[in-house]
């Protein structure tokens, strides 16, 4: 059983509000995600190469060719945010 400061604890690193009334609530499901992954843990995979892309694709990797493009005009227009000269994008950095 994960204990009340361990799930507090984790509730803060992951800047997640968890109200006093749901504490339990989610301890419980944090401990279900952990006796599922201790099924899996248990699970011999001894033999078996590990699967980095369930898909089977692989990158295609080809020469870097520099090429001219002279459409900065139609690419900042093909934006939907975009102040007429460059595209604008929300700040990510505070």
């Amino acid at each position: 059983m994960i204990e009340k400061k361990e799930i507090l604890k984790v509730a803060r690193m992951s800047k997640f509000h968890l109200p006093e009334d749901r504490i339990e609530e989610f301890g419980e499901q944090l401990n279900r995600i952990v006796k599922i992954l201790d099924k899996l843990g248990a699970v011999d995979t001894t033999g078996i190469d590990p699967l980095y892309n369930p898909l089977g694709t692989k990158n295609i990797f080809r020469e870097d060719v520099v090429e001219e493009c002279n459409c900065k005009e139609e690419l900042i227009k093909s934006s939907p945010y975009n102040d007429g000269d460059t595209i604008v994008v929300p700040k990510v950095v505070g």
